[in-house]
Parts: C-alpha cells; sequence; structure tokens
C-alpha cells in the first residue's frame, strides 16, 4: 500500500482520504485516512501527510453491515415460514413504534408498510390484551429474556380481529435498544379447536 501511495502521489502530486492500513509499534494494524502532497524544497521532493486514524470507524460498519444481513436473514426466515417479522423501538413518537415490518404483517394488518411505521404496535392490539403486551414489551426493551409464546388479539386497519401467536426477543440494532417479534396468524388453528371442542360436547 506504501508503494501504491508513492505512486499515487507522484502521479496526482496530491489526494484526499486514501485509505491505508499501517502497522504500530506493537504490530498492531489501524486504519487511517490519509492526505497528502509532495513538496519541493529546493531540489528535493518531499511527501507532508495528515493521517486520521478511523479503525473504530471502520469496525463500527462492519458491524453494522453484520447487523443489517442478521435481520435481513431474520425477515427471510419469517417470510419462509410464513410468520411476520417486526421490530420496535421506543421513541419520543410512542412506546413500540415500528421500526421495521415485513409485508406479511402489511397483508395481515391491512396497513401499508409507510402506514405501519407511523404506528406504534399497541394501537394494533385489542384493548383487552394491550397492557399486558406492553407491559411485556417494557420488560424485554430493558434486556429481560422472556421465554415462551403468548396469544394476542390484532384489530385490522377494516376493524376486524384475528388471533396471533407472538414471540419476541429483545436486540441491539445501530446501538439502540429494539424488540424482534415473529408473528403468526392462528385463525385456522382456534377455528379448528373450537371445532373441536363442539364435538367434544
Amino acid at each position: 500500500e506504501r508503494t501504491a501511495t508513492i505512486k499515487t502521489l507522484k502521479e496526482k502530486e496530491r489526494y484526499h482520504d486514501f485509505e491505508m492500513t499501517i502497522l504500530t509499534k506493537s504490530g498492531e494494524e489501524r486504519t487511517c485516512l490519509v492526505s497528502a502532497e509532495t513538496l519541493r524544497f529546493g531540489q528535493q521532493d518531499y511527501a507532508l501527510g495528515v493521517y486520521k486514524d478511523i479503525t473504530e470507524r471502520k469496525r463500527t460498519e462492519e458491524a453494522l453491515r453484520e447487523s443489517e444481513a442478521r435481520y435481513h436473514a431474520l425477515i427471510e426466515l419469517g417470510a419462509r415460514s410464513g410468520e411476520a417479522v417486526v421490530m420496535l423501538e421506543d421513541t419520543d413518537k410512542g412506546i413500540g413504534m415500528h421500526l421495521f415490518a415485513s409485508d406479511t404483517w402489511a397483508q395481515m394488518t391491512g396497513y401499508s408498510r409507510e402506514e405501519l411505521t407511523t404506528m406504534p404496535m399497541p394501537d394494533l392490539i385489542h384493548h383487552r390484551f394491550r397492557e399486558e403486551a406492553l407491559a411485556r414489551h417494557r420488560r424485554r426493551i430493558q434486556g429481560e429474556v422472556l421465554p415462551g409464546l403468548y396469544e394476542i388479539v390484532i384489530v385490522r386497519k377494516d376493524g376486524t380481529e384475528f388471533p396471533v401467536e407472538a414471540t419476541y426477543a429483545p436486540s441491539l440494532y445501530h446501538g439502540k435498544r429494539v424488540n424482534v417479534g415473529f408473528i403468526r396468524d392462528i385463525t385456522e388453528r382456534k377455528r379448528a379447536e373450537d371445532k373441536a371442542r363442539e364435538m367434544r360436547v
């Protein structure tokens, strides 16, 4: 890289924001952002350079890319299994705001993905289940792991209701605490259970 840098300087006389990996005295690799230009004093050319250590920034960017890849994999997994995927965060706009909503969740609820990202999840939950769901959300957003699935009723955009089975897990996304949830429509299963109970009576 050093040879390439010197060659670039000779050809261009100056360059800005060139990334270079250097070794510290201890042998640790660090990534630097370099800006340099050539200066002539008499018959001698000199290189004047400014080095900015961006190692931590590069590590953060890589971590974010890995985070994005992980959540894309979760979304794909949810789509394949017929489950909706949501990512919820607390903001000044509300508790449990949709940071992300999959296409499956939009289809289930009747809202567009754009509409969902302006709505808090509690607005979709039937009032009978809302307070309990909020309590679980608050515990998870604080990092508590609550095992198991639970059932709630969701109210669609057109006012109709349907039962779902949900499981959530606390996580970090871009450094923020979020809840990632998988939600399955269990309407048909509940109908089958009701029918089976009627037959036993």
